[in-house]
């Protein structure tokens, strides 16, 4: 019998919840810009413009009366502002408090600064074990975020905000998925991040990157710079390179919270395959 192939967001939680659409982060690759897109939506034109709540997705949340036993990640279509940690923290508390396990996930800022603060002091602070944060983190460098994210934090403040979520003691990992630069990057993120990571690294290549990226906006220049990069890093050989290189420092460093997402894990299967 053939095994289901579990990818993307279900790799992490089986429900998500959003109370919105639109992401100022303006990525590049980001899927649920595609998506809205792809299914012919008007909203994703303004998807760049910023966060539009939806007080339909808000009340639904809200009115949740079980938790649901495959956990939740949240948010998916947006990210936490200063405009709406407020209600992000209401539909966290309420479907926690059904004993939901809940990830949020955000590129951070202070909106995701607010929420933690918050979340920590409310009732719930004795079981916030059912609760994850996990910051986006593709790169160390700066360049490299402001072309593929232009309109996220840098990575210094996601940075401060994983230790922040680790100082408070939430549950906390990183995802790098997509991972934006050279082999050499990873691993030093990883190196950098490792300590602030209760649940650890999540690694993941850029999927479908000739279908969400616009390349008509994209220089010459800027084509060498960032976006070869990437595809240099995407084949099944050097796949199988950055798996070698991970698992040396991991071994040596005597530290193994390292997890590969899907399309990752196929790559490397592809490359072994051709190996034997």
């Amino acid at each position: 019998m053939m095994t289901e192939r579990v990818s993307g967001t279900r790799e992490w939680s089986g429900h998500s919840m959003n109370i919105g659409v639109g992401c100022s982060n303006n990525c590049r690759y980001c899927y649920a810009r595609a998506g809205q897109r792809r299914w012919q939506r008007e909203n994703w034109l303004n998807w760049h413009k910023g966060f539009v709540f939806n007080p339909k997705w808000y009340d639904k949340w809200m009115k949740t009366n079980r938790a649901k036993k495959k956990g939740i990640m949240t948010p998916t279509q947006h990210d936490i502002t200063e405009d709406n940690w407020e209600k992000m923290r209401d539909v966290i508390l309420h479907n926690h408090g059904l004993g939901s396990r809940i990830l949020i996930v955000s590129k951070g800022g202070r909106g995701l600064e607010l929420l933690a603060h918050s979340l920590m002091q409310s009732t719930w602070i004795g079981n916030r074990g059912k609760i994850e944060i996990r910051i986006s983190i593709g790169s160390t460098q700066n360049e490299t975020l402001a072309f593929w994210e232009p309109g996220a934090p840098g990575y210094e403040i996601r940075k401060y905000d994983l230790k922040l979520a680790y100082d408070l003691d939430f549950n906390t990992s990183v995802s790098c998925e997509p991972y934006l630069s050279t082999a050499d990057d990873l691993i030093r993120l990883i190196a950098k991040v490792r300590l602030y990571c209760t649940q650890g690294i999540w690694i993941g290549p850029l999927n479908k990157l000739n279908e969400r990226v616009n390349f008509q906006a994209i220089t010459a220049e800027e084509n060498k710079r960032f976006v070869q990069p990437v595809l240099d890093n995407q084949t099944p050989e050097s796949v199988g390179r950055i798996h070698d290189m991970i698992g040396s420092f991991c071994e040596a460093d005597e530290w193994h919270g390292v997890h590969y997402k899907c399309e990752f894990r196929e790559l490397l299967n592809k490359h072994q395959e051709q190996e034997a």
